[in-house]
């Protein structure tokens, strides 16, 4: 009970943004760097520790936790990197990890669309993979297939936040320039992300 009170006590101090919580991640994040093969940071507190380190670190920490992913044996493990990575603060690093989704060497093909949505999650990544989804519907497309490749999943998750007149038209626009390609599996829920996006537009104009 005590542990479990802990791991509480300090994710809620990282989600509250507290120094404390930096102060205790980055040190535990340091000493794993110093000692790979000797990983002491509690399984439970693994998520937490792993994605505000990278938010508070850079490129260093950012590329140790990416080694750690490719040599993870343990599934588990592997998804909690995975997430992690997506946690950074630096565009060129998003940027870069945005690429490693179309290569089925660095990232599975059915952990594409998580990973994306990951990175769509972070405020600092959010417009960066709008921009990569529509610079590369037709690859993601043609490479994972309308039905196989979870679209739906990947246009909800993009376009979550949308509630601006601009991010509408680019919303039809990317319907209208991909209407020859498709959606597949997110034809439905382009749609609905539209309706969704008027409906918030309309919300914030009565608020």
């Amino acid at each position: 009970m005590e542990q479990y009170n802990e791991i509480n006590a300090i994710s809620t101090a990282c989600s509250s943004g507290l120094k404390e919580c930096r102060d205790l991640v980055v040190e535990l994040y340091s000493q794993w760097m110093k000692n790979p093969n000797n990983n002491t940071i509690h399984p439970n507190l693994r998520s937490t520790v792993y994605c505000n380190a990278i938010a508070f670190g850079g490129e260093e920490e950012w590329n140790f936790a990416w080694e750690q992913f490719r040599n993870a044996t343990l599934v588990n493990e592997a998804d909690k990197l995975r997430s992690a990575l997506a946690c950074s603060k630096d565009v060129w690093i998003l940027n870069r990890y945005l690429s490693y989704t179309l290569n089925p060497d660095y990232i599975r093909k059915q952990d594409t669309t998580s990973t994306i949505i990951s990175i769509a999650s972070n405020v600092a990544g959010h417009p960066l993979v709008w921009d990569f989804v529509r610079s590369n519907w037709k690859k993601l497309f043609e490479n994972y297939g309308g039905g196989s490749f979870s679209f739906a999943n990947l246009i909800q998750g993009v376009t979550r936040r949308f509630s601006s007149e601009f991010e509408l038209q680019q919303l039809e626009q990317f319907k209208a320039d991909n209407s020859a390609t498709g959606f597949g599996t997110g034809t439905r829920a382009l749609e609905q992300a539209l309706e969704k996006t008027r409906a918030n537009i309309d919300w914030v104009k009565e608020n």
